[in-house]
């Protein structure tokens, strides 16, 4: 998504990540955030192809 000149990345199921403490507990935390990571790896991917 890209609204007023930023991209905006999701991890494509949930919007940001929220992490509780202890984060080594936080399963779905710690993969909203990594899910996140590994959509902007794609994007900047597909960026330094064009």
């Amino acid at each position: 998504m890209h609204i007023h000149g930023m991209i905006v990345i999701a991890d494509g199921s949930h919007f940001g990540g929220t992490l509780h403490k202890p984060v080594e507990s936080d399963t779905d935390g710690m993969k909203t955030a990594q899910d996140t990571v590994t959509k902007l790896c794609d994007t900047l991917l597909m960026l330094k192809k064009q």
